[in-house]
């Protein structure tokens, strides 16, 4: 015990004898702290927080093995109130499935009206042709697209909403493991069309993609606000010498950025390819 008494006794000595120094030595360490929270990431799959030799894992990772991904974005594109059958709207339609499929990275599939074919009867035989076999499209076609519609009405509630004025583009990740990345990106491709159509985006893979940005920006924002009062807590403490003595509060400060960066790990879980850099005084 008398020890432990020496080793306080040396420590608050230490501090009250170079205050500056500490004080430099704290904002230093949470500066280095902050710069570290820069680089979270937040892992939005449940599954990579499981064991790997749970049943439950285990099972899932052969379901997706073997069906492909059970994650999807819904990008309804449309005009609110106006048809969306037409040729300039399939056109766009070509394109922008076309600009996602080659543009938009860790996209294994880019399911649209543009992508899907239709089976007609000839004679006994079953002919398989695309619905859409080139942009330009004439008004005969755009009769014949609507028959189409009419007639699978299960293929137009997928690809073509109720009152025929969106698109639905149908995107599948190759993974669940970026999905922040995904979304980045599809905000990138989207933006030219968005001036001339109202985009809605929906879907598992949306979700976890845009709560992990969230989620980083408010860890972030609350970071920032408690190194201020730290700093302020800090400044009180030079110019009272008072507390400075005391100890009271400096004990509490000096020791502030061990917790605050536990209290960060333990809140948001991080998976291996994550780089933080964290040091604490």
């Amino acid at each position: 015990m008398q020890d432990i008494y020496f080793m306080k006794q040396k420590y608050y000595n230490l501090i009250l004898s170079y205050p500056k120094s500490t004080l430099a030595f704290i904002l230093v360490t949470s500066f280095f702290v902050m710069a570290g929270m820069l680089f979270i990431k937040v892992d939005n799959n449940l599954m990579n927080q499981l064991p790997e030799n749970i049943e439950s894992r285990t099972i899932y990772e052969s379901i997706k093995e073997e069906f492909g991904a059970t994650d999807f974005i819904f990008i309804a594109m449309g005009t609110p109130g106006d048809t969306i059958i037409n040729t300039d709207s399939i056109k766009d339609l070509w394109d922008l499935t076309n600009d996602l499929s080659i543009n938009l990275e860790g996209i294994e599939e880019v399911i649209s009206l543009t992508t899907i074919n239709q089976i007609e009867g000839n004679d006994g035989f079953m002919d398989v042709n695309k619905l859409i076999n080139n942009k330009h499209v004439d008004l005969n076609h755009i009769k014949k697209i609507k028959l189409f519609l009419e007639k699978n009405n299960k293929t137009r509630s997928q690809l073509v909403s109720k009152n025929y004025d969106y698109f639905n583009i149908i995107a599948s990740p190759e993974n669940s493991d970026n999905h922040s990345v995904i979304i980045k990106s599809l905000y990138e491709i989207l933006d030219p069309y968005s001036s001339k159509y109202t985009f809605q985006l929906g879907g598992d893979a949306f979700v976890a993609g845009s709560v992990t940005d969230v989620v980083a920006s408010e860890v972030r924002v609350l970071f920032a606000i408690g190194l201020l009062v730290m700093i302020f807590l800090l400044y009180v403490n030079i110019n009272n010498f008072l507390f400075w003595n005391a100890l009271a509060i400096h004990k509490i400060v000096v020791v502030f950025p061990l917790p605050a960066t536990a209290s960060t790990i333990t809140l948001f879980p991080f998976n291996n390819e994550n780089m933080i850099f964290l040091c604490s005084g």
